[in-house]
């Protein structure tokens, strides 16, 4: 393209509006932002492909041109989990590495004041209702006294 103020030539913005009656125009718009809603959501890189074919018509030597759109669209795609296995010699997966030796299940822990308060309970000659570890502490008021 020279720099001619008499060179001419075609604004493609207005001709991509025109094609198609501005169906080819509308169809983009709306497939770009289906796209950016997929982009946001799963927060990967989409694209949408514009592929215009210039060909000529009639006799092929002649003046009429002929444009045809192709639109693609690639969506990004969520990622799918994954996890790790272990494979042993014959080729079955395991989730736990079975060549190594399984530890033996501990008791639950108790929490050392249950552990006391039920060792008061079972020491104590009359029966009553189990009173909490805190039930049997003192408690000093502000002038040093206990309560």
């Amino acid at each position: 393209m020279g720099t001619d103020k008499d060179e001419r030539y075609t604004d493609f913005s207005e001709t991509l509006a025109a094609l198609g009656g501005g169906i080819v125009n509308e169809s983009l718009s709306s497939k770009l932002n289906e796209l950016t809603r997929a982009v946001r959501e799963v927060g990967k890189a989409g694209t949408l492909t514009l592929k215009l074919t210039v060909k000529p018509e009639g006799a092929g030597l002649g003046t009429m041109i002929g444009l045809s759109t192709q639109v693609t669209v690639k969506r990004p795609e969520p990622a799918m989990p994954g996890a790790i296995y272990y494979a042993s010699d014959d080729g079955v997966l395991h989730a736990d590495d079975p060549r190594q030796l399984k530890l033996r299940t501990l008791p639950p822990v108790v929490p050392l004041e249950r552990r006391i308060d039920d060792a008061v309970a079972a020491a104590s000659p009359i029966q009553r209702a189990p009173r909490p570890l805190s039930a049997l502490r003192t408690t000093t008021d502000e002038e040093g006294g206990s309560k």
